[in-house]
């Protein structure tokens, strides 16, 4: 899959896509290809990038947008569910400080707020398939929460980062006793000077070889691949 980006290009979800895009020689579609379906980062950058990694590894030819919601969740996909085009929608929003639990709750919230009907279609730790309806609109929502069981005080997408790092052995996992002080996102940057050879190793390494750090993102890049004519 081919990114093409959604938000407007002088944010800095845009400008950090772009940059790394040219660097990595990662192509992106272009602004006039149609999307049938659309990733919504809950943060920005580094998933973002994730994103433009792992997609590209899946399927190299098909466009498929990516936006940063501007406000509320619920807004942005009450908007995208009436776009006649757009099919389903893979939301990638982090754990923070809260239980699973609480994660997939506030997403429910979301979509109340949005006026969707909906039901639980598939549901994993922390994957889950939404068929969600407006009236005679159907949108199929594949959710999945980031961070990993490692040992920090909240969980983010930057947990997969540093799984890298350990693998490539950048970055010693941390010890069980010091989990309430550590936080991924800081973490990450103190290790900026190795964030181009993480993300080269995502973009050279198998499918296989990333499961362990991506296990949930690429099996839900799939289910973004797959046809389906709607949301039952």
């Amino acid at each position: 899959m081919n990114l093409r980006v959604l938000t407007p290009p002088h944010w800095s979800v845009a400008r950090s896509l772009l940059k790394w895009s040219r660097r990595l020689r990662v192509q992106l579609a272009g602004p006039h290809q149609p999307v049938r379906e659309v990733i919504l980062i809950g943060n920005g950058i580094p998933d973002n990038i994730v994103a433009m990694l792992l997609a590209h590894k899946l399927n190299g030819r098909r466009a498929v947008g990516l936006a940063k919601p501007p406000g509320a969740l619920s807004a942005a996909l009450r908007e995208l569910i009436f776009q006649s085009l757009i099919r389903k929608v893979l939301l990638l929003f982090d754990q923070e400080d809260r239980s699973l639990n609480d994660a997939w709750r506030s997403l429910e919230s979301e979509l109340c707020r949005a006026k969707m009907e909906y039901r639980i279609l598939s549901d994993e730790e922390r994957l889950r398939v939404y068929g969600c309806r407006h009236g005679s609109r159907q949108l199929r929502v594949i959710a999945v929460v980031n961070g990993l069981e490692a040992p920090y005080r909240k969980h983010t997408i930057e947990d997969h980062l540093l799984k890298i790092c350990e693998k490539l052995r950048i970055y010693e996992a941390p010890l069980l006793h010091s989990a309430e002080s550590l936080d991924p996102k800081e973490l990450w940057s103190r290790l900026k000077e190795h964030h181009e050879r993480v993300y080269r190793y995502i973009l050279q390494a198998s499918v296989e070889e990333l499961k362990d750090a991506f296990h949930h993102h690429l099996k839900a890049l799939k289910l973004v691949l797959e046809d389906a004519n709607s949301c039952r």
